[in-house]
């Protein structure tokens, strides 16, 4: 094993498995050992004795434990220098190994941390039951120790942290190498049936990113070769890019000029990728040059695009689309290649099939079943295959399919066209979106990728002006919206559910901690606002295939009534006279506040003709004057201008500013920093509007980027205290993918 600039590289990895019985062994074979070619006969040692596992060196059946084994002994080895099981003869070594138990790795190597003992110790108990499970426990310890290796984990260490965290990163380079080698190596033998799964995380300082979705999903592609995995990441500076990572090798690197990607999906020679960015459709190749625009006019959601062999590349430019597009994979006009049926809301998650003409794609519809249709390359036809709420792919004679955090495969005949058989389970903890994307990859050489959730559970937490915490309100969970009511007596919030990754509403007495589910249906309920005089609700629902916006009576008394308009991605406020609601929307190319009465009498009218992406819109007290967020300087930042428009414009935050609400009395503006600091700016509204700099008043974290689908916080009217959606410590959302190497074999099913 050598260590290099590019990771730990294996130059000989030697023999992984004796296939056929086992046989004790003989010491004619231990003295073979010591030849310069060892003998291969049955029942012979075979490999490297130092470093073999008791139930190897006693002849019994060996699996991965045993390589978890061999690499505490390399880990031992490489820490303190010695070997842990020694002798003068390979009979003395198997002694050894069968009998002894070696000093620790602090206690051999003082200066060494110990908690590192914990670790080496795990790989080398003599039961494999005992031992650590899968090389993927190994790695998890690795990073626990790597994250902190410079501090309160260095037990007897007095210096030299920073040594001994290159040390240890270096040990995690060495397992996390090893290991990927051998994954990647037996799946190239098709010969071998076994089913190997291994997880891939971002590089160090990024984490998997999605674009705006009020329950989140990462973004991947697996290539055709299954060899290289490409995803989109967030780095420290909130800059979203995307990344490629050969399964072969440790680290990802970033593409150039793919900022702002999401959604990627391969060439079939695996040498190009496509996503969707800044509006555009676009591609890039592995080997270098600039990103290239192939289509324009994409909407802020894009979702999904499919690369035909023909180098026809089939695309939904947006959730309120015209249907599915079509553009030659060197760029050109953009065609439709799918118009929209009528009743049918969004076309999305396109993917080709085998032949290269028909296609997967992920329907919602006000009068057809939600679910996966297959459509054909100049045809206008659409033939239902199977109801379901997620996105799916085809690969190896089956549809795969998360349901409820399971990826389901049904039996698919191509030339039928159809499912043909019950679903089999494939994996669990697979995450989907409440923009109906599956966390689901696969490829045609047997390599599958999934992933679970980006949601983050955060806590409702009470705090004062000068950032104090008062209390919490209500158990952790994934909270998408918060709402105070009028009255400020009562609570509504909309949060995850977490096996159907959509959203409910439910209500929460402040007074008597009391909590009762507000709605029901199975489709995404977000977004609520209050009524002036807190009686009712209005909320976003995709129950209809689209986004509108309902009305309910906050008794629970009366049905939903459904009040339209199309695309209504959030409603945001209520002005206090009752008459009027704003909400923001999905255009071509951006997200636009609209004005719509409440009574639905009139249609929605825009507040702003900016070709900029507007949202989070509130009204002052007054009605006089709208405050919202705004990208018009190339960032979100916070603005106020007067309802109606009448040319004028106020920028309030400085470097950045989301989510504006106003005190009660007018008299100041709350918004969130990009920095994470809750701000507050003094307004006036008579006789003219005016405003003061802001100023900070408290750091807090909330648990997810700020962005069109959701809402942190809430003030009360006085100003002087805030209910924060806080980022907990220990949170469920995935930094990882799933790797499955020869994933069908899942999908063989077992006899009863």
């Amino acid at each position: 094993m050598m260590l290099t600039k590019t990771g730990a590289k294996l130059l000989d990895f030697g023999l992984a498995k004796l296939r056929g019985p086992a046989a004790p062994i003989s010491m004619s074979g231990m003295t073979r050992l010591a030849t310069p070619t060892p003998n291969t006969a049955h029942g012979t040692i075979l490999g490297t004795v130092h470093y073999m596992a008791p139930e190897q060196v006693e002849g019994r059946e060996a699996d991965a434990r045993a390589d978890i084994w061999a690499l505490g002994v390399v880990l031992y080895e490489m820490v303190t220098g010695a070997r842990p099981f020694g002798g003068e003869s390979a009979a003395s070594v198997i002694g050894s190994i069968l009998k002894d138990e070696p000093p620790s790795t602090s206690t051999r190597y003082p200066l060494a941390p110990s908690v590192l003992d914990h670790l080496v110790d795990g790989c080398l108990m003599k039961d494999r039951d005992a031992r650590w499970q899968s090389a993927s426990d190994v790695e998890r310890e690795l990073r626990w120790i790597a994250s902190d290796a410079s501090g309160a984990r260095r037990g007897p260490l007095t210096g030299g942290g920073v040594r001994w965290a290159g040390i240890v990163a270096a040990i995690l380079a060495v397992a996390v190498g090893v290991t990927s080698f051998g994954w990647i190596r037996s799946s190239s033998n098709r010969g071998d049936d076994r089913v190997t799964r291994f997880s891939v995380s971002p590089s160090a300082g990024t984490t998997l990113s999605a674009v705006g979705a009020s329950v989140p999903s990462p973004e991947f592609a697996i290539s055709p070769d299954g060899r290289t995995l490409a995803f989109t990441a967030t780095t420290g500076d909130h800059r979203r890019m995307l990344w490629v990572r050969a399964l072969d090798e440790l680290d990802a690197r970033a593409l150039p000029g793919t900022e702002d990607a999401s959604f990627p999906f391969w060439s079939p020679d695996g040498r190009s990728v496509g996503f969707f960015a800044e509006n555009r459709l676009k591609r890039v190749e592995l080997a270098g040059g600039s990103a290239r625009t192939l289509a324009t006019g994409m909407s802020a959601d894009a979702r999904g695009g499919a690369w035909g062999p023909d180098g026809t590349i089939l695309f939904s430019p947006g959730s309120s689309s015209v249907g599915l597009m079509q553009v030659p994979a060197g760029g050109g006009t953009a065609t439709h290649a799918l118009p929209l049926r009528e009743g049918d809301r969004t076309y999305r998650w396109p993917s080709f099939l085998p032949d290269g003409r028909h296609f997967l794609v992920h329907v919602r519809s006000s009068v057809n079943a939600r679910g996966l249709y297959i459509g054909e390359l100049g045809s206008r036809a659409l033939t239902l295959v199977l109801e379901t709420p997620f996105s799916g792919v085809y690969a190896a004679g089956h549809l795969l399919t998360p349901r409820d955090s399971v990826l389901l495969a049904y039996p698919f005949d191509t030339s039928k066209l159809r499912v043909v058989g019950e679903p089999i389970q494939v994996a669990e903890g697979v995450a989907g979106s409440s923009s109906s994307h599956g966390a689901v990859s696969v490829s045609g050489s047997g390599v599958l990728a999934f992933s679970g959730t980006l949601a983050t559970p955060g806590q409702l937490t009470w705090f004062g002006r000068d950032g104090h915490v008062i209390n919490t309100e209500l158990a952790r969970a994934d909270y998408i919206d918060l709402r105070l009511s009028p009255d400020e007596r009562r609570l509504m919030v909309s949060k995850v559910d977490p096996g159907a990754f959509t959203g409910d509403l439910w209500l929460y007495e402040l007074s008597r901690g009391s909590e009762t589910r507000f709605t029901f249906d199975p489709a995404s309920d977000v977004a609520p606002i209050w009524s002036p005089d807190g009686r009712q609700i209005i909320f976003r629902s995709d129950r209809k295939g689209g986004n509108n916006l309902f009305r309910k009576a906050v008794t629970g008394a009366g049905p939903e009534e459904y009040l339209g308009p199309t695309e209504a991605v959030s409603p945001t406020d209520w002005s206090r006279d009752g008459q009027l609601v704003i909400f923001h929307t999905n255009l071509a190319t951006k997200y636009e506040i609209k004005v719509w009465r409440a009574d639905g009498t009139r249609e929605p009218v825009s507040f702003s003709s900016s070709p900029y992406t507007e949202m989070h819109g509130r009204f002052s007290p007054d009605s006089r004057f709208i405050a919202y967020t705004s990208t018009g300087s190339g960032q979100p930042e916070v603005y106020v201008q007067p309802y109606p428009p009448n040319g004028d414009k106020w920028k309030i935050s400085e470097g950045g500013g989301d989510e504006p609400q106003w005190r009660g009395d007018g008299r100041e503006l709350f918004y969130l920093s990009s920095d994470d600091h809750m701000m507050a700016a003094a307004v006036t509204l008579a006789p003219g509007f005016g405003a003061a700099p802001p100023r900070a008043l408290f750091r807090v974290k909330t648990p997810f980027e700020r962005n069109a689908a959701r809402t942190s916080y809430e003030a009360t009217r006085d100003g002087q205290r805030f209910l924060i959606n806080v980022a907990v410590e220990q949170g469920t959302a995935t930094n990882a993918i799933t790797i499955v190497l020869n994933w069908p074999r899942l999908a063989v099913r077992r006899p009863q």
